[in-house]
């Protein structure tokens, strides 16, 4: 994997919505919750002590853009374990 590579996915995923401390080890995850949970999650996250909330995006948008691109290093961790086939950018323009 390129180095640019890492750099970005590095960049992108420390700002995730809770970031968990165990062992001195840090573990970043990325959740979609319900609307009507939500409120009652987060409180509980935020009473451990082991855990950080780094940010909460409410935001449609924000949400949609960030979903996209986990889909997309999705897309291209299983491009690089060979388990998926990238289209040719002229097949991409050609959909345009």
């Amino acid at each position: 994997m390129c180095e640019s590579w890492i750099k970005l996915k590095q960049r992108l995923f420390n700002k995730n919505f809770v970031s968990l401390n165990f062992n001195f080890k840090k573990m970043k995850v990325l959740l979609d919750i319900n609307d009507s949970r939500s409120k009652f999650f987060m409180e509980m996250v935020k009473s451990l002590n082991y855990v950080t909330v780094l940010e909460e995006i409410k935001e449609k948008k924000k949400s949609e853009l960030v979903g996209d691109l986990v889909e997309a290093f999705q897309n291209v961790t299983a491009f690089e374990k060979g388990e998926k086939k990238l289209k040719k950018a002229k097949d991409l323009l050609n959909e345009l």
